[in-house]
């Protein structure tokens, strides 16, 4: 049984930057120094996967720490990095032309283009440093051509996600169902915006599970054992 309460973004970031202080510490060529990005269908759950994945992986990767990256300690890092909360909140719901205008009148305006610029920064030089997890974020896309760095999507069928956003959000059907739409819009403008490709395309992934078919437990062995597959032959 795996906890899904992770860290504050302020514990997490803290712990990130102690990692990287012992950076100089450790063995440059460890094979342990990879990254993981886990995508998923709107009502698949990846937070779980990632608890599981950063056990597993911090029982054999001794005396080292593994760090979840999702929206809110991306968030915070961009925050770190003078991007505010409202900008962030709005980050690509703004229309083009709106984001355009405001950044040829207002010098200091932060455009969608500048914090996903710094976001695609965070996520890359995260990723080539290892010892991470993503969760969304479009971080699969932007770490395509990172070789030690492994992408794997969760999905399930549009009635099983339903169900199991009614019960953990505790929400009517009604109620679920407009949220999906909303949310699934707001994903479908960020993707055509900024990622240009389709996140659900299988050639983005090293595997795709069915949530509904898999345990945590044995997604997080089945990726564990096909990264454990592969280090033979990174570089």
């Amino acid at each position: 049984m795996h906890t899904t309460i992770l860290p504050s973004p302020d514990q997490r970031m803290s712990s990130w930057f102690d990692q990287q202080n012992r950076v100089e510490q450790l063995d440059k060529n460890s094979k342990f120094r990879f990254s993981l990005t886990l995508s998923r269908q709107f009502g698949c759950e990846a937070y779980p996967l990632a608890v599981a994945l950063k056990d597993a992986l911090e029982k054999v990767d001794h005396g080292q720490q593994w760090t979840i990256f999702d929206r809110a300690l991306i968030d915070k890092i961009l925050q770190e990095n003078q991007i505010s909360r409202r900008v962030l909140e709005d980050f690509g719901r703004k229309s083009v032309f709106y984001d355009s205008l405001m950044s040829s009148l207002v010098p200091k305006w932060t455009s969608d283009a500048d914090v996903y610029e710094l976001m695609v920064k965070t996520i890359i030089s995260t990723a080539q440093a290892g010892r991470v997890i993503f969760v969304g974020r479009g971080a699969a896309v932007v770490t395509q051509e990172l070789p030690r760095c492994f992408h794997f999507r969760l999905a399930g069928n549009r009635e099983y996600r339903l169900d199991s956003l009614m019960r953990r959000r505790e929400l009517s059907r009604e109620e679920v169902l407009v949220m999906v739409k909303e949310r699934e819009a707001e994903r479908e403008r960020f993707i055509s915006r900024f990622l240009g490709t389709d996140t659900a395309a299988i050639d983005n992934y090293h595997m795709v599970f069915n949530t509904e078919k898999s345990s945590i437990d044995e997604m997080s062995q089945t990726i564990l054992h096909h990264v454990g597959l592969h280090m033979d032959g990174l570089p």
